[in-house]
C-alpha cells in the first residue's frame, strides 16, 4: 500500500474511533460546539453566514428550514444575515432609516390615533434593534457558544408598517 494510502486509513480510522469513544461517561459529543440557525420567516429565504474561531460557513436558508454548523472548542460566533430576495445591504439598511423616520413622525404626529401611535412604538423598537445590529456586510448577532448544547439561533423577517425587518436573535 502507498505511504499517503497509510496515512490516509489512519487518519480515517483515528476518527471513527474518537467519534465512538466514551472516556469516563463523556464522549466527543459532549465537547462538540453546535450552532443551529433557523429562518423561521414564512416567506423569505436568508443568506446566513456563520463565523466562528476556526472558520466562516455560508449557507441559503428557505423558509422555516435549518443550517448547522459543528466545531470543537470554539467561543464566540456571529451569524450576519442578509435577505435573499431583498438585495444589497446598503438598500436594506437604507429602507430601515426611512422606516425609522416614517415610524417616528407617527408617533410623533398630534393626529395620530393611540392605536397608530403604539403599533409604530412597536414597530420602531424592532427597527432600532435592526439598525444597531447592522455592520457593513449585513445585520448580525453574536453569542458565546457553549459547549455540549445546541447554541441556538433564531432569524425571522416580521412585517413592520408596510416594509419588514429581520429579527435576529443568538442564543
Amino acid at each position: 500500500m502507498h505511504p499517503v494510502g497509510i496515512i490516509a486509513a489512519l487518519s480515517l480510522s483515528i476518527g471513527v474511533l474518537a467519534q465512538s469513544c466514551d472516556v469516563g461517561g463523556f464522549s466527543m459529543d459532549d465537547f462538540r460546539d453546535r450552532i443551529i440557525v433557523t429562518n423561521a420567516a414564512s416567506g423569505h429565504r436568508a443568506y446566513a453566514f456563520v463565523k466562528t474561531d476556526y472558520g466562516n460557513f455560508e449557507y441559503e436558508i428557505r423558509p422555516g428550514g435549518q443550517a448547522g454548523v459543528v466545531t470543537i472548542a470554539a467561543t464566540d460566533y456571529s451569524v450576519q444575515v442578509e435577505d435573499a430576495d431583498f438585495g444589497a445591504a446598503a438598500d436594506y439598511r437604507a429602507s430601515l432609516v426611512q422606516l425609522r423616520d416614517r415610524l417616528q413622525e407617527i408617533t410623533l404626529s398630534p393626529e395620530a390615533s393611540g392605536a397608530e401611535v403604539s403599533s409604530a412604538l412597536t414597530d420602531l423598537y424592532l427597527v432600532q434593534k435592526a439598525l444597531r445590529q447592522m455592520t457593513a456586510g449585513g445585520q448580525t448577532c453574536t453569542g458565546k457558544i457553549k459547549t455540549g448544547v445546541d447554541n441556538n439561533v433564531t432569524i425571522n423577517w416580521t412585517d413592520a408598517t408596510g416594509t419588514g425587518v429581520w429579527v435576529l436573535s443568538c442564543g
